[in-house]
C-alpha cells in the first residue's frame, strides 16, 4: 500500500481495519504486506490466495446439456446505483451450494449474458433464458419498465446485491431456464417470441434479445480500439456506421480499431479529419472516414462528398452523424457512445434490416 504523503496515521489505521474486518467476515486472516508513501495518489494491490473446498474447484466448464441456470439474487442497474461498489461475495451461498454437486458455477460481474457466454465457450454447450422469470432488482426496474430493467440486468454490469435468493431457509435458486446442446444462447422475451444471441467469450459483446440492439463497455482508449475491431468483423463494402456522442467520447478511437480490424496495417494514420472532412485509410477493405462537426450545413453539403461512390467499394464511418440524419444513406449501423466515467465508455449499437 503506498499512501499520499501527508495522509494520516488515523486514517491508515481505519484503512487496515476495514480489510481485518473484511477479512474475518470470510475466515480470511490479514497477513503481512508492505506500506510506503508517495507523491501520487493512494495506491493498493492486494492478493487473495485460497484453496479448494471440499469436492474441488466447481468450473465454469463443467456445464452440462440439462442443467438449470440458477442465480443467487437480484440483477440489474448496479453500475448506476454503485450497488457494485458495497456487495458481499457469494462465499457462504458458495460454500452451500457446493455440498449438492454443481457442475459449474461463474460469478455474474459483468451481467448475465456476457458472463453466460463465458459458460457456453467453456462447456460447448448453449442456454436458454426464460426472460419473464429473471429477478431483476428494483433499481433496475425503475429505469423505466419491465422491458428495459430486463435489458439491464441481462445485458449490464450487475454484481451482485446483497439479498440472496438462495438460501438455506428458501432451499432453492431462481431459475432462469434449460440449456441446449448447441454453442448459442437465446432469450424468450415474451410468450411467442423469441430472438438469438451467439454466445461470447468476450465481455465486450452482448445482445440486447428484445430490442435490434447491443451494448458493450470499455474502461480504456485501448478497450474502445478493441471493441472496434472485434466490430470490424461484422462490417463489409456497402456498410455506412453512423456514430454520435460528445466530444471526448471515444469516436475516433473506435474509428481505428475498426480500421486496423479490416486490415489498415499502419493505424497511425487514423486521426480525426475534422478539418478535412474526409479521410481514406488503405484497409483491405476501403475505409472512409468524415466528420460533420465543422460543416456549416452539413445536410446540404454531405450530398457533395460522393458517398455512393465511397460506399461502392468501402466501409464509410460518420463522426457527428446526427448533424445530417435526414441526408445520410440509410445507415446500416448506428453506434451511440455515452461517458460513463474519466476512461469508461458505454456504446449503444444498433442495426437497421
Amino acid at each position: 500500500m503506498a499512501l499520499p504523503r501527508g495522509f494520516s496515521e488515523a486514517d491508515a489505521k481505519e484503512m487496515y481495519a476495514g480489510l481485518r474486518d473484511l477479512g474475518d467476515d470470510f475466515f480470511c486472516p490479514l497477513v503481512g504486506g508492505d506500506i510506503g508513501t508517495w507523491d501520487g495518489r493512494l495506491a493498493i494491490s492486494l492478493t487473495i490466495l485460497a484453496t479448494p473446498g471440499p469436492g474441488g474447484a466447481v468450473l465454469r466448464s463443467g456445464t452440462r446439456v440439462g442443467d438449470a441456470i440458477c442465480v443467487t439474487g437480484s440483477l440489474g442497474a448496479a453500475w448506476q446505483t454503485e450497488r457494485h461498489l458495497t456487495f458481499a461475495p457469494r462465499v457462504a451461498e458458495r460454500l452451500i451450494l457446493a455440498q449438492y454437486g454443481l457442475h459449474y458455477m461463474i460469478d455474474v460481474s459483468d451481467g448475465l449474458a456476457i458472463d453466460l457466454g463465458h459458460v457456453c465457450e467453456a462447456s460447448g454447450v448453449g442456454a436458454d433464458v426464460q426472460a419473464p422469470v429473471v429477478p431483476i432488482h428494483p433499481n433496475a426496474l425503475s429505469r423505466p419498465g419491465r422491458r428495459r430493467g430486463l435489458r439491464t440486468a441481462v445485458y449490464a454490469a450487475t454484481g451482485p446485491g446483497r439479498a440472496a435468493a438462495c438460501r438455506p431457509a428458501a432451499g432453492r435458486c431462481a431459475r432462469d431456464g434449460n440449456r441446449h446442446d448447441r454453442r448459442r444462447h437465446r432469450a424468450n422475451a415474451s410468450p411467442g417470441r423469441r430472438a438469438a444471441a451467439r454466445a461470447s467469450g468476450q465481455r465486450l459483446a452482448a445482445r440486447n434479445l428484445m430490442m435490434n440492439e447491443e451494448t458493450f463497455t470499455t474502461s480504456s482508449p485501448a478497450g474502445t480500439a478493441e471493441l472496434g475491431r472485434t466490430l470490424a468483423g461484422r462490417l463489409r463494402a456497402g456498410d455506412c456506421v453512423a456514430l454520435t456522442g460528445d466530444l471526448g467520447a471515444g469516436k475516433t478511437a473506435l474509428v481505428r480499431g475498426i480500421a486496423q480490424g479490416l486490415g489498415l496495417a499502419d493505424d497511425r494514420m487514423v486521426s480525426s479529419p475534422t478539418y478535412v472532412l474526409v479521410q481514406e485509410y488503405p484497409a483491405t477493405v476501403p475505409v472512409y472516414h468524415l466528420d460533420l462537426y465543422r460543416m456549416a450545413s452539413p445536410e446540404a453539403e454531405i450530398g457533395e462528398l460522393g458517398l455512393e461512390e465511397m460506399l461502392a467499394d468501402g466501409v464509410v464511418l460518420i463522426e457527428w452523424a446526427e448533424r445530417a440524419e435526414a441526408a445520410l444513406p440509410r445507415p446500416r449501423w448506428r453506434i451511440s457512445i455515452d461517458i460513463t466515467s474519466r476512461r469508461g465508455r458505454r456504446f449503444l449499437l444498433s442495426r437497421a434490416e
